[in-house]
């Protein structure tokens, strides 16, 4: 920041971005999201999250959804979730991590999504094998994206 300013605009994973920073810009960018500004994401996390995700709604329709999750995740709710967050995030830490020399990063934090989302959002004790056959009714739309050559 102290480079460029506050405000300045640059490349991130190859899209043009502008940077914002401090709280009175910040403040008139996000009370002015869709009026003067369209915030968008780079076509990789776009990729990543899906194209019915939040990040890809505009107007009335991220008003609707940006209400429930505030509404599902309210200061009482999250007062209680962050312990099991918590919780959860650390077995995952003691099992996957714990002595290892590789991990795959990928597979690490889609098997904690999923564990989060069952456990800790939805209170569903997960049993072994559970994300194998979610992920199987869902018809492999978990797996990574290859773009390499195809034979």
């Amino acid at each position: 920041m102290a480079r460029h300013g506050k405000i300045f605009k640059t490349r991130l994973m190859g899209s043009p971005t502008v940077i914002v920073s401090g709280a009175e810009a910040n403040r008139f960018f996000l009370s002015n999201e869709f009026k003067l500004v369209i915030s968008s994401w780079p076509s990789s996390s776009v990729q990543l999250m899906g194209k019915n995700s939040i990040m890809e709604k505009h107007g009335e329709q991220h008003r609707h959804v940006h209400g429930l999750i505030a509404s599902s995740l309210g200061s009482s709710s999250a007062e209680s979730l962050v312990p099991k967050l918590s919780k959860s995030v650390q077995r995952h830490l003691d099992a996957h991590w714990r002595g290892q020399e590789r991990i795959s990063l990928y597979h690490f934090t889609k098997n904690l999504t999923f564990h989060i989302v069952f456990e800790c959002l939805l209170g569903i004790d997960v049993e072994l094998g559970m994300s194998e056959i979610f992920e199987r009714i869902l018809g492999g739309s978990l797996r990574a994206t290859s773009y390499g050559p195809r034979n």
